[in-house]
């Protein structure tokens, strides 16, 4: 029977900061993917039925994706970082506390928008869509020191 650590700490991204670029970049391609699509039916020689017929379909599609692209935006945002005494989990993905190599606070310009940040622990785990108000540099920066002290 498997035992269950107890996490430390739970850290919830920002929901709105993951999804609603998610959903202009989709707006966006899908704009584009349409637009390519009305430009190739006009060069093409069809009848206005298959016309009609590639315009559906292709508008069936877009939005399928669409709302595909969505739903996976929506789960992704829901998913939290759980920190543990050695470790730091997001889904299946985890990084131990001696892997750290940066505890530095990023922006870009999409996190000034929606007051959040994120730090890039190593080359394949970034916290991210961390609101303002959470200081969650120097809670880790403490995890490392004591994760330090516990292994030596």
């Amino acid at each position: 029977m498997p035992v269950f650590e107890k996490p430390l700490y739970i850290l919830p991204q920002l929901k709105k900061r993951a999804v609603i670029p998610q959903v202009f970049s989709l707006i966006s391609l899908s704009l584009i993917f349409y637009l390519g699509i009305l430009i190739n039916l006009a060069l093409l020689d069809t009848t206005k039925r298959q016309e009609e017929l590639a315009k559906l379909f292709s508008i069936i599609l877009i939005i399928g994706l669409s709302v595909f692209g969505l739903i996976i935006s929506v789960l992704r945002a829901k998913k939290k970082y759980v920190f543990y005494k050695n470790r730091i989990t997001f889904g299946k993905k985890q990084i131990f506390y001696d892997q750290i190599v940066n505890t530095a606070p990023g922006r870009n310009f999409k996190d000034k928008i929606f007051k959040t940040y994120n730090i890039k622990l190593n080359e394949s785990f970034i916290i991210k869509h961390i609101p303002t108000n959470i200081n969650i540099t120097d809670y880790i920066k403490k995890l490392i020191t004591y994760s330090s002290r516990t292994i030596s």
